[in-house]
């Protein structure tokens, strides 16, 4: 039977509190509503890691949490007033009045993600053919062919034509390889450092670096700032868990840098200039377009309900190739019936793709419900994972697949992780030649703390 500690009572207390402080939201933006949700998560933040004990923080939590905090409470408390009320939705007009409920949904959100990361794991027992070292050669080639036909299936292409207003195509071929470039690359990388961690004679395979790096580096010039943050944030996180963890200096210091290079990326790519003389809000603007979909989401389930799931089925019919496809013609579905991202930009009559968020597509699908429910188990299996991460190859590659993605996941569907999980796991098994514990490899378990 699962046990609650002080710390996971005192947060369903708090996160209770502000479910029903939705009873009495005011009926127009407030301000004071807004702080007073603010002071909620700062007080659950401050219980989470005072029971978390976090010494490693270039690591999915914080930097998730970070990201979280600023997409969900800059906007609403020192941005939003009438002039900048729909600078961030492309200057189409949405029901403002969403945004009290919005904050305190997030809020509900976050508090279950963190009652679900709180729980106990226990590790997984050794292994008697513990895996010790993973033979990269073969990946490292399927790596490369990927690169290649990504390229020549005009997957770059598409992206540089995107970005420049022009309208373009991809084939499903292209998309599919670019789900495995998403998942190889990571895989590489943390094999490189599975198997140091566990001989620290191995020498590293430094093409694996250096491909990795120039596969990043294409994607950004290209515009696609979010392949190269998956590429490039899987190999920080597996080399702050497994290597050398980092401190929270260090974390500031990468979101600061991340931060800022996205928003000259997007500037290039948009044809402007770098402005800075720009208030500093619009280096946020990444953050603010997502958020814009919490409001829209609340607006649309008052209006019309709840989609039961179906707003969010596209993440998870994706897992199976074509899979989408032949469900949309089976039943007459269209993309904006199963796909959250498409629903919020038709609703609010953008030109531009809003996206979804990781609030408003639990909120549009689930409700309530969904809202507490899914962050809480995220949670729990993040701490699962973890509980194993130096035991367990396919568990700790697996978190770092996830990792990869704690940027990016808040401005998603929590949902279109599942592809990447199911794929680096399908494709580890089938590529990499894996060496036991009964080998010459001896583990060495150093005394890093996650």
């Amino acid at each position: 039977m699962l046990r609650l500690t002080y710390s996971q009572l005192a947060l369903l207390f708090i996160g209770f509190f502000a479910g029903i402080s939705i009873l009495w939201c005011p009926a127009s933006y407030s301000y004071e509503y807004i702080r007073f949700l603010f002071c909620l998560f700062l007080l659950s933040l401050i219980i989470y890691l005072c029971k978390k004990k976090i010494r490693n923080f270039l690591d999915f939590e914080p930097i998730f949490i970070s990201i979280f905090f600023l997409m969900t409470y800059v906007y609403p408390l020192w941005v939003f007033d009438d002039d900048t009320a729909f600078l961030f939705s492309f200057g189409r007009y949405y029901n403002v009045n969403a945004i009290n409920k919005s904050v305190a949904l997030s809020t509900i959100a976050i508090i279950s993600f963190f009652v679900g990361n709180l729980i106990k794991m226990n590790p997984t027992p050794p292994w008697k053919n513990r895996i010790m070292y993973v033979k990269n050669n073969t990946l490292l080639i399927l790596a490369l062919c990927l690169y290649i036909a990504y390229y020549f299936f005009g997957g770059f292409d598409f992206f540089a034509t995107v970005y420049k207003g022009e309208e373009s195509n991809t084939s499903a071929i292209a998309n599919y390889l670019l789900v495995l470039i998403q998942v190889v690359f990571p895989t590489l990388i943390f094999n490189e450092f599975w198997n140091k961690r566990n001989d620290v004679c191995y020498t590293y395979n430094y093409a694996v670096f250096l491909l990795v790096l120039i596969v990043s580096i294409h994607f950004a010039l290209v515009g696609s700032r979010t392949n190269a943050s998956i590429l490039l944030l899987s190999a920080i996180v597996a080399y702050s868990i497994l290597i050398k963890r980092q401190s929270i200096v260090k974390l500031f210091f990468f979101l600061i840098l991340g931060i800022l290079l996205m928003w000259i990326l997007q500037s290039f790519r948009a044809g402007y200039n770098v402005e800075t003389e720009l208030p500093f809000f619009y280096i946020l603007s990444d953050l603010f377009i997502p958020n814009t979909n919490t409001y829209l989401a609340v607006d649309i389930v008052e209006s019309e309900g709840i989609t039961w799931g179906l707003s969010s089925s596209a993440s998870i019919l994706s897992i199976i190739p074509f899979l989408q496809g032949f469900v949309e013609k089976l039943f007459g579905l269209t993309d904006e019936d199963i796909n959250s991202a498409y629903l919020l930009t038709e609703y609010l009559g953008s030109s531009a793709g809003m996206g979804t968020n990781f609030v408003a597509d639990l909120y549009l699908s689930f409700g309530m419900f969904g809202v507490v429910i899914f962050p809480y188990l995220f949670g729990a299996v993040l701490s699962y994972l973890k509980a194993s991460i130096y035991d367990s190859y396919f568990k700790a590659l697996i978190y770092i697949i996830i990792s990869g993605f704690s940027m990016y996941i808040v401005r998603s569907s929590l949902f279109f992780l599942l592809k990447f999980v199911l794929f680096s796991f399908v494709v580890s098994k089938i590529f990499s030649r894996f060496k036991y514990n009964n080998t010459s490899y001896v583990s060495i378990h150093r005394n890093s703390s996650i």
